[in-house]
C-alpha cells in the first residue's frame, strides 16, 4: 500500500497534497519555502479575488490552480488539467484538504488533437511531458475547443499554460477558445516565442511581471534571458481592466528622481548601513551631478516609493536599469 500524501499550509493559507518523499522537487520546495519559488506566485494569489475564475493547464499538483479556488470563494470557478495520473490524485487530494467544490480536476493532456498520446516521464512530475509515441503511460490528449464546450469553461479570467514546450499546440488547438475568451494568460517560455506568436495573432498582447513591484508592463524580446520562465498575454480590455486595478502598466511615463535626502534615507535604514548616514551623504554629495551611479540610485529609491503611483514606479526602475547599465 503507498503512503497517504504529506498535506502541508502554505503560503495563502492553501492547504498542499505533496508526494511524502522529499526528493519529490514540488515536496523539497514547499517544505523549505512555503511557497512556491516563481516570482508569479505572488502575483497570481494578489490576483485571486472572489469570483475569479482560472483554466490551469499543466496544474502539477495545483499550487495555481488551489490557490485560485481557495482565494475565488463559492463565486469562483477553477479548471485544473493534469495529466500525470499519480499527480492528478495529488491535486483531487488538495481538493479535499481544501473542502473545495469550485475546482474540477481533468485528467488529461490537451493538444492539437483528439486521441491518445504518450507521457514521458521524468526524474521530476513537474517535467513529464507528452510525445507522439514512444515509451511511457498512454493518456487521453484533446483539443482545448471541444473540452471547453463538454466542461462548460467559459468566462475565463486567468489561464495557465505550463506544458513543457506543447503550449503550441494547445493553442493551436484552443483557437476558438482564445479567440472568444479574453482571460490574462501566463505562459512558460519552453517553446520560444512560438506560443507568444500564436497568441499574437488572435489578438492579444504581450507583457512581463516586473519582480518587487507585482507589476505587469510591456514585454519585448530582447528583455528575456535564461532566467525568464514566463510571460503573460492578454487583450486590450483585460489590459485595461488591469490596469484599473494598478496591476499593469503601458510604459511612457516620465521618471521620478528620489532626492538626495530620501536616497541617503533610504541607504541608511538598511541594516549593514545603520548609523552611517553621514558617511553616505558625503559618497553620494562626491558623485557628479549627471553620474549615472547617482541617476540609478535616484531612480531606485523612486521606485521603492508605494506612494506613487504603479505607472511612476515602473518608469523609474526601468530608467534605474538603463543608468546602470551605463554605468558599467
Amino acid at each position: 500500500m503507498s503512503e497517504p500524501p504529506l498535506v502541508l499550509e502554505v503560503a495563502g493559507g492553501v492547504r498542499m497534497a505533496l508526494a511524502p518523499d522529499p526528493r519529490n522537487l514540488s515536496t523539497a520546495v514547499f517544505l523549505e519555502q512555503e511557497d512556491w519559488f516563481e516570482d508569479e506566485a505572488a502575483f497570481v494569489r494578489a490576483l485571486a479575488r472572489p469570483g475569479l475564475r482560472m483554466l490551469d493547464v499543466g496544474a502539477n499538483v495545483g499550487f495555481y490552480a488551489l490557490t485560485v479556488a481557495v482565494g475565488g470563494g463559492a463565486g469562483g470557478r477553477v479548471w485544473a488539467v493534469e495529466p500525470t495520473p499519480e499527480v492528478a490524485a495529488l491535486l483531487r487530494a488538495g481538493v479535499a484538504a481544501n473542502r473545495l467544490a469550485n475546482l474540477a480536476v481533468l485528467e488529461l493532456a490537451l493538444g492539437a488533437r483528439n486521441g491518445e498520446a504518450v507521457l514521458a516521464r521524468h526524474r521530476f512530475d513537474e517535467c513529464n511531458h507528452v510525445v507522439e509515441d514512444g515509451e511511457g503511460v498512454r493518456v487521453r490528449i484533446a483539443r482545448l475547443d471541444d473540452v471547453a464546450a463538454a466542461e462548460g469553461i467559459a468566462g475565463v479570467d486567468l489561464v495557465k499554460l505550463d506544458v513543457e514546450g506543447l503550449e503550441p499546440e494547445v493553442i493551436e488547438g484552443g483557437r476558438a477558445f482564445f479567440a472568444r475568451e479574453s482571460p490574462l494568460v501566463m505562459l512558460e517560455l519552453g517553446a520560444g516565442w512560438r506560443a507568444t506568436d500564436a497568441l499574437a495573432a488572435l489578438g492579444y498582447e504581450l507583457y512581463r511581471l516586473v519582480p518587487g513591484l507585482g507589476l505587469l508592463a510591456p514585454l519585448a524580446r530582447a528583455d528575456v534571458d535564461a532566467f525568464s520562465l514566463n510571460a503573460f498575454a492578454c487583450k486590450p480590455d483585460r489590459a485595461a481592466a488591469l490596469a484599473l486595478q494598478g496591476r499593469l502598466v503601458r510604459g511612457g511615463a516620465a521618471p521620478p528622481l528620489a532626492s538626495d535626502g530620501e536616497i541617503v534615507g533610504r541607504l541608511a535604514a538598511m541594516p549593514a548601513l545603520a548609523g552611517r548616514g553621514a558617511r553616505l551623504a558625503e559618497l553620494l554629495d562626491a558623485l557628479p551631478a549627471g553620474d549615472p551611479q547617482r541617476a540609478a540610485l535616484g531612480h531606485a529609491v523612486a521606485a521603492a516609493d508605494p506612494r506613487l503611483e504603479p505607472e511612476r514606479r515602473y518608469a523609474a526602475l526601468d530608467a534605474a536599469r538603463a543608468a546602470a547599465r551605463e554605468s558599467i
